[in-house]
């Protein structure tokens, strides 16, 4: 058999291994640290990315992160300053991503991921 060469090589592990190639995700507290870290990942397997923050100091990062993810893996990203220990909050991330993705496949949400405020949520006392 032939030898490959590196151009090839990098062109079947770029579309190899995006396995996520056209899913959602939105992953909460995503404008820095952990949750950028997790976005970054994602995006570089594919995935179409929801950025949530909530606050204005994190705007400019959240915008810059949205940039460097569309330029450098070719996905789709939105971000959405939105407080998830609200239904308002909730309900405008939701209505954000509704907006701006559509999948023909499934027409749902496949990944969520909750970085930020959810100990708050999941531990608070109904």
């Amino acid at each position: 058999m032939g030898e490959i060469s590196e151009a090839q090589l990098h062109s079947w592990c770029a579309t190899e291994f995006r396995v996520h190639e056209g899913k959602l995700a939105i992953v909460t507290g995503s404008a820095r640290g952990i949750g950028a870290g997790i976005v970054r990942k994602l995006a570089s397997k594919g995935c179409n990315i929801v950025i949530n923050h909530v606050t204005a100091s994190s705007d400019e990062e959240a915008t810059l992160l949205k940039t460097e993810l569309e330029l450098k893996h070719s996905i789709k990203a939105i971000v959405v300053r939105a407080d998830i220990s609200t239904t308002a909050g909730c309900e405008s991330i939701i209505a954000a991503a509704k907006e701006n993705f559509t999948n023909t496949k499934t027409g749902r949400l496949q990944i969520d991921i909750f970085g930020a405020q959810c100990r708050d949520i999941i531990c608070r006392p109904p």
